[in-house]
């Protein structure tokens, strides 16, 4: 279905199933939303749409708009309105079994267009997801995530099972991970608010914030700084150039510590206690720390803290 919204062409397409899907996305400029809720039932179908992205009246849309007219020219295509259309037009949108496909064109002028992708599917669908510039959102619970881009943020709400992100310079920024996680930019902050499995976290000049981790989790950033806000279990291997390094352990929970910085100060606040192993004084019971924490940083200030509530 095709209609025009203000000067805009808007497509959509519908596709009855009320089950979780997977869903495969491949942008160029503009923006990727996937929306899935939640209970299956409650739309019974896929929805795709499909429009012009609505960027000209930013600084960085008057220059889109340029470009556009001067590929136009350049090519003797349409004027930039027409092409926005036309590559809304032929953006290949195909569902087959439980398959979700939508491709936005490749070939220039078409590929440079900024166009805006919404798909509305049921909750527990997987997603993969490929972008230029484009930023990705995801609102809802994804039981599988593969997402990789070129300069676009990635934004996610939940992820059930294992999570790859992949940027050049975008920044990332995910709620809850229950599965694995695997995540790495080039230059771009990385904000993980909860992390069940483990995870691997690498950026070359971003800032990393993971809040609560309980699972192994080794994250590096060459030059930014470096947060664990509440960690309660498993073996952190935290690393960072030049930025400053945090961390906050549950209470309740014994650790071993083991911080240090080139040029910076690195201290604990916490209580020390007998190394792991010793007995309790009540139980008799050897204890093992659940928690095993090693940082560096080579200039910054190294700090373990309690966490906070």
């Amino acid at each position: 279905m095709e209609t025009e919204q203000g000067a805009a062409i808007v497509r959509q397409q519908d596709f009855e199933c009320g089950e979780p899907v997977d869903v495969v996305i491949e942008g160029g400029a503009g923006r990727l939303d996937v929306q899935l809720v939640e209970p299956p039932a409650a739309t019974g179908t896929v929805t795709v749409r499909v429009r012009p992205e609505q960027v000209a009246s930013s600084p960085l849309g008057a220059g889109l708009a340029g470009l556009l007219s001067w590929l136009g020219e350049q090519t003797g295509s349409a004027a930039p309105g027409e092409l926005a259309a036309e590559a809304a037009r032929q953006t290949n949108i195909e569902f087959e079994g439980r398959r979700l496909t939508v491709q936005t064109p490749k070939d220039m002028p078409l590929r440079a267009v900024p166009l805006s992708v919404t798909v509305t599917a049921p909750a527990g669908s997987t997603l993969t997801a490929r972008s230029g510039s484009a930023d990705l959102t995801v609102d809802g619970v994804a039981a599988r995530l593969d997402a990789a881009t070129g300069s676009g943020d990635v934004r996610v709400q939940r992820c059930e099972g294992p999570a790859e992100v992949r940027t050049g310079s975008g920044q990332v920024r995910l709620g809850s991970v229950v599965g694995t996680l695997r995540a790495r930019t080039g230059s771009g902050r990385v904000d993980v608010i909860s992390l069940e499995g483990s995870g691997t976290v690498q950026t070359g000049s971003g800032d990393v914030r993971v809040g609560a981790v309980s699972d192994d989790l080794s994250a590096r950033t060459g030059s930014g700084d470096l947060t664990v806000g509440d960690a309660a279990a498993g073996w952190l291997e935290l690393t960072t150039g030049s930025g400053q390094l945090r961390v906050g352990i549950r209470s309740g929970v014994l650790a071993e510590v083991d911080i240090s910085s080139g040029s910076g100060e690195a201290r604990s606040e916490l209580p020390v206690g007998g190394p792991p192993g010793q007995d309790e004084p009540e139980s008799g019971q050897p204890r093992s720390a659940a928690l095993r924490v090693r940082g560096r940083t080579g200039s910054g200030d190294a700090l373990v803290t309690a966490a906070t509530a």
